[in-house]
């Protein structure tokens, strides 16, 4: 079941960019929570001024009565991001809410991840969350709403997605797009654009 968003999913609201930042004492944490636990450890690690992130997609809905309502799940079950030092880390586990922890060791790239994922979110676009990933060629997204977002071409039948990952946990996410859109970042050794590739020229 939904849960719904009772404290701030990102905290504080420059976490990427200090995350870039940081000093060598500090790194990124993949906290995963006891089923449905999501919320009361964000929870606690706001309410000890720790940095966090679970990225959390708006699901709609009709009541019995016919009216339209909407609630929050996070886009990917039983996870909440940490940044912080080893003590910040034993703080979220003394919750009694997480089950593991797992040390990211690319502060870089999944701030990067991480931080598109969110802007993803923002713009308010169907996302389909991924799992088992088999992406194809990187690419770029050169216009639309999503222009400059990276990531990799996902074929699924007549459909062309782009697919952003968060690379540790072979999770991520994708979006429906035109093949017109996308252009290579480090294309294979051909001359054919996005548009070929797909269509087997």
């Amino acid at each position: 079941m939904p849960i719904s968003p009772r404290v701030k999913n990102l905290h504080p609201v420059d976490l990427f960019e200090r995350s870039r930042l940081a000093n060598p004492s500090q790194a990124w944490w993949a906290l995963q929570t006891i089923s449905r636990r999501e919320n009361a450890v964000m929870r606690r690690l706001h309410a000890r001024q720790i940095p966090y992130f679970c990225p959390m997609v708006e699901r709609r809905y009709r009541s019995p009565n016919g009216r339209s309502r909407a609630s929050y799940s996070p886009l990917f079950t039983g996870y909440v991001f940490l940044f912080g030092n080893p003590q910040a880390r034993l703080a979220s586990v003394e919750s009694g809410h997480v089950s593991s922890v797992l040390e990211v060791s690319n502060t870089l790239q999944i701030a990067d991840e991480l931080q598109q994922i969110e802007r993803m979110i923002a713009i308010g676009a169907p996302l389909t969350p991924e799992s088992r990933i088999d992406s194809g060629d990187r690419v770029r997204v050169k216009s639309g709403a999503f222009a400059g977002f990276g990531g990799y071409v996902l074929r699924r039948e007549s459909e062309v997605r782009l697919l952003v990952t968060v690379g540790f946990m072979e999770q991520g996410v994708s979006v429906l797009l035109d093949d017109y859109q996308l252009e290579y970042v480090t294309s294979p050794n051909s001359s054919h654009g996005v548009a070929d590739q797909m269509s087997g020229v």
